[in-house]
């Protein structure tokens, strides 16, 4: 059986081909331009506050809250150079995506 995140991953995908094979794709033309970046403001809120844990070295389960409240709880059990790691993928992501930077 696959992991949970490859499995999501790999039911996206197939949802994604699904919806354009469809015609779908319409849809994205009714929903206004705010309302779509709140959508995909919040789903990166959450995705953020979710791996939270995991970027600072840290096993909490449960909800969004539940994960966020333990990080707040436990700062001093921080595994630095997890967190040292995971802050340099972040600003690797973030430069090459304000500078329009090329990835093959």
């Amino acid at each position: 059986m696959p992991t949970p995140s490859l499995y999501s991953v790999s039911r996206l995908r197939w949802s994604y081909w699904g919806c354009r094979r469809l015609g779908f794709g319409f849809m994205a033309d009714l929903i206004s331009r705010p309302v779509l970046i709140g959508f995909i403001s919040g789903v990166g809120v959450q995705l953020l506050i979710g791996k939270l844990p995991e970027m600072l070295g840290q096993h909490a389960h449960g909800s969004i809250v539940d994960k966020f409240l333990f990080v707040a709880t436990h700062l001093a059990h921080i595994e630095w150079l997890t967190a040292g790691l995971a802050a340099a993928v972040v600003a690797v992501v973030v430069f090459g995506w304000k500078y329009n930077y090329p990835v093959p």
